[in-house]
């Protein structure tokens, strides 16, 4: 039985803080012992042939509450190594079960309710791949996820599963050196509490008026450290709220805030292998990716409508035209709201 002998042979994940970052700011990595990484192999094939989710839930227990102390505690970031990965299904059951540890799981969109969503370039009717970032190859800039209160977003967990033939590589800047790095003007105008208004986000359902309110960009967080919510979005969000205009102390702020994320001074920048994840805070660091190619290979092709395997809310489009080559690069992301946890054990951790 995989769950009796993962708790008697599995000791606690082995975690290496690697200084790379330097001034930067600093990442984890963490990856299994390696007497339980053949287990965790071993349930996560479990999950995806016969459907056995519980033995992978413990398996991954040790590891993911070792990254998931990492986050919450220490820097905020963390590259979690060793990972199942062998077919998609794997990547997914890896994905969900893992997550599960630190939270519960957010749907990244309101129209496609996908809980895991796959990074990828995809050109497919009736999926808006310019609007959606990771429905694209493009080159994304220095990001958080859901700049605007939409849904609560603690962490976000992106899983390579292949790599890109050529780019793709993914840019980390830590919200306290972007924050550090800007004018004492730049400062103030993102600590105050900024108006939006969501009408250009692509969700049906609002009949083109999104969420509104106010919030400020640049705060710190209950132990008193830097948090910052910012996309290119947000801007015209902001603006469609009367804010920002030409000349105004909050665009001069936002200008600044986009030159220093996306200089070369303030991001990390390094290539996932597949197994590799990343598990970050959304509020104390920024994430975007280079730009990437993926090989055209004609041989076995894979089609899949819009949904599945992903674990999504929605039943799948039936669309045949979806059709996705083997060789592609494929990240499987996931939004975690890790407050629910705390919430369903009273506030403990």
């Amino acid at each position: 039985d995989i769950r009796a002998r993962v708790l008697t042979a599995m000791a606690d994940a082995e975690a290496v803080v690697h200084t790379f970052g330097g001034a930067k700011g600093d990442l984890a990595i963490v990856e299994a012992a390696p007497a339980a990484r053949a287990l965790i192999t071993e349930a996560a094939t479990a999950a995806s042939e016969r459907g056995d989710v519980e033995a992978l839930r413990v398996a991954l227990s040790p590891l993911a509450r070792v990254a998931r102390e990492l986050v919450e505690e220490s820097g905020g970031a963390v590259v979690v190594r060793g990972l199942p990965h062998g077919t998609v299904d794997v990547a997914v059951a890896v994905t969900r079960c893992f997550c599960e540890h630190i939270g519960a799981l957010v749907p990244q969109s309101a129209d496609m309710r996908d809980l895991v969503g796959r990074v990828e370039a995809v050109a497919a009717p009736g999926v808006n791949t310019a609007y959606r970032g990771y429905r694209n190859k493009a080159e994304q800039k220095l990001h958080t996820d859901t700049p605007a209160p939409l849904v609560d977003v603690h962490a976000v967990f992106m899983l390579c599963v292949r790599q890109a033939s050529a780019g793709g590589a993914s840019r980390l800047a830590s919200a306290d050196v972007v924050a550090r790095s800007l004018s004492q003007g730049a400062r103030d105008a993102l600590s105050s509490p900024v108006a939006y208004s969501c009408k250009d986000e692509w969700v049906p359902e609002w009949g083109g008026l999104g969420p509104h309110g106010q919030t400020p960009l640049l705060g710190t967080d209950a132990k008193g450290r830097t948090t910052l919510q910012y996309a290119v979005i947000l801007r015209k969000n902001v603006e469609h709220a009367g804010g920002a205009g030409p000349g105004s102390s909050l665009a001069a702020a936002l200008d600044e805030l986009e030159e220093v994320a996306n200089s070369e001074a303030t991001f990390l920048r390094f290539r996932l292998a597949p197994g590799e994840a990343l598990l970050l805070d959304n509020r104390r660091w920024l994430h975007a990716r280079d730009g990437f190619e993926d090989e055209e290979e004609l041989g076995e092709q894979e089609e899949r409508p819009e949904g599945m395997d992903t674990g999504d809310e929605s039943p799948p489009q039936p669309t045949a035209s979806a059709v996705l080559r083997t060789r592609r690069r494929l990240l499987l992301r996931a939004w975690i709201d890790s407050k629910a946890r705390l919430r369903a054990h009273g506030g403990a951790s």
